[in-house]
């Protein structure tokens, strides 16, 4: 397979000066913690009535991207090219 050539993209200087991320391994209780991208404070209310309408068989399956796309179109009033 024949490999693809990639444009080289330029990196600012005080980027390339950056120290890497190091997650703190204590000390991290009652902090969001966005580096392991989990939510500390819990569903809404909202989420949670959303929840217990579904059947442990819809909560256990991804949804069809298509009919995802579609209600996202619909319930932020853009056009579905748009929101893709």
């Amino acid at each position: 397979m024949k490999k693809m050539k990639l444009p080289k993209i330029p990196v600012r200087r005080a980027v390339l000066a950056m120290a890497p991320y190091d997650a703190p391994e204590e000390g991290r209780a009652r902090k969001l913690r966005l580096d392991f991208n989990e939510n500390t404070v819990g569903c809404s209310p909202t989420v949670l009535r959303a929840l217990s309408r579904m059947t442990a068989e819809q909560i256990a399956i991804y949804p069809e991207y298509q009919a995802t796309t579609r209600r996202l179109a619909v319930s932020s009033a853009c056009g579905r090219r748009k929101c893709i």
